[in-house]
């Protein structure tokens, strides 16, 4: 791995997130590829850069245990890498270190809130570098502590914390797991790989992380034996899947970030079941011949399976059915709004289903124009379709529907149908009925069939 001034801006943002609270939310994460952005190109690739620091930093402290030296080198090589980074970025490097520390400031800022202990390091870190707080942030500035003394407290309590656990734990035997273990302790198999965590009747149960001697690992909620619940899996060709697991596998909602190779930055981020990607899920190509564009519906078995929508990286797009990973339906084209000119709704959702072709859930349906047509609101593009379903009571509160009358074809308002599963299709009299707005008894307006 050639080692880059973007990776020493990763490793310095992702190394003091976790010296400060021990851990990297996922909102730093996002923040950190974002400020990354502000520095370098586009092209760069962030989210695998940041893997490799995060690989790097981990190899630093000497994962899976937690020693105190450890600790020391990661805190040391963070403060090392802001100094590389100031000193190799375009300009002065006193000027690029104060910008980072207010950069610091957002990645702190990012969970939505800013704690004391990180208030406290962005002082001393003003402090250490020469940075006037008053340019940093607004508010009062407090008493002034030495850095090292601050670094140092926290490795102290740290580690204190760190060897009452250790002393805490047990080195499990293979008998131990038979006779049924119940606690906390670390188990070395004779094929090489560890598990650290908890057990239950001999069984990896609770919170843990196991290691293999290729390097994969997985770190999160067990159950029986299994991931199950929360957790990530490092693969060791570089793939990470971050997400939900069910009796051993990818079940529920979770996100897989392809590694090096053929699809690599690929993301796919949805529904799963049985280590397959099944239900409503998005993938984002992020190289190759498909790069920036992505695909959005449903799938079944791994492959992309019913209805879908299709993005192009020029912004167009369009709708359609697939079967085992194949557009099996007719391709409806949707404008692109970059260089069409605009649609109302109701023209956007008659191109959609021109011919009666697909069927769509309500709530699928409206979730595909949000993502096409951003620009529009969601609760725009409900209306709308509300309004058009010509079996639906709720539109008679909407223009275009306030009078009774007989539903037709040639009236724009009168193009959708909803049947009792709550799929929309094209509406057609033969098909469905003549249907009509009325006016009841008690003078409200409402619909029915006709004939």
């Amino acid at each position: 791995m050639a080692w880059t001034n973007l990776h020493n801006l990763m490793y310095y943002l992702f190394g003091i997130s976790h010296l400060t609270n021990a851990k990297v939310s996922d909102e730093e994460k996002e923040a950190a590829i974002k400020i990354a952005k502000e520095y370098f190109d586009e092209s760069a690739e962030f989210e695998s850069i940041y893997r490799e620091v995060q690989g790097e930093y981990l190899k630093d402290m000497g994962f899976p245990n937690h020693t105190k030296e450890g600790w020391i080198k990661v805190q040391k090589q963070t403060l090392s890498c802001a100094k590389a980074f100031a000193t190799n970025s375009p300009g002065d490097a006193t000027d690029n270190i104060s910008f980072l520390l207010k950069d610091t400031i957002v990645l702190f800022k990012s969970k939505g809130d800013f704690s004391e202990a990180e208030k406290k390091m962005i002082d001393s870190l003003a402090k250490h570098w020469g940075v006037n707080k008053d340019w940093l942030y607004d508010g009062e500035i407090e008493a002034e502590d030495n850095l090292d003394e601050i670094i140092e407290d926290y490795l102290v309590n740290y580690n204190e914390e760190s060897v009452d656990n250790e002393m805490s734990e047990v080195k499990v035997t293979m008998e131990m797991i038979q006779q049924g273990f119940n606690g906390k302790g670390l188990f070395e198999s004779p094929d090489g790989s560890r598990y650290e965590g908890s057990f239950k009747d001999g069984r990896f149960s609770g919170e843990g992380k196991l290691l293999w001697p290729d390097g994969e690992n997985y770190y999160g909620e067990w159950k029986e034996g299994n991931p199950d619940g929360k957790g990530i899996y490092n693969f060791a060709n570089g793939d990470v899947y971050e997400g939900d697991y069910k009796n051993g596998k990818r079940s529920g909602t979770g996100k897989f970030t392809h590694g090096p190779g053929d699809w690599e930055g690929d993301v796919y981020e949805g529904e799963w079941k049985n280590d397959q990607k099944n239900g409503n899920g998005t993938i984002k190509f992020g190289g190759g011949k498909f790069k920036g564009e992505k695909y959005d519906g449903q799938w079944k078995d791994g492959k992309r399976n019913g209805k879908g929508s299709y993005h192009f990286s020029d912004g167009t797009s369009f709708m359609g059915i697939w079967k085992d990973g194949e557009l099996v339906e007719k391709e409806v084209k949707l404008k692109n709004k970059n260089t069409e000119e605009e649609s109302s709704v109701d023209k956007i959702i008659r191109e959609w289903n021109s011919e009666g072709i697909i069927e769509i859930k309500k709530s699928d349906f409206i979730h595909h124009l949000s993502i096409i047509f951003p620009e529009l609101k969601e609760n725009t593009i409900k209306t709308m379709i509300t309004t058009m379903i010509v079996n639906k009571r709720t539109r008679t509160y909407y223009h275009g529907c306030k009078k009774p009358r007989k539903c037709s074809s040639e009236i724009k308002y009168d193009f959708l149908y909803v049947n009792d599963d709550n799929y929309l299709t094209k509406y057609e009299e033969d098909k469905h009925g003549l249907w009509e707005i009325y006016k009841r008894n008690d003078g409200k307006l409402d619909v029915r069939l006709f004939s």
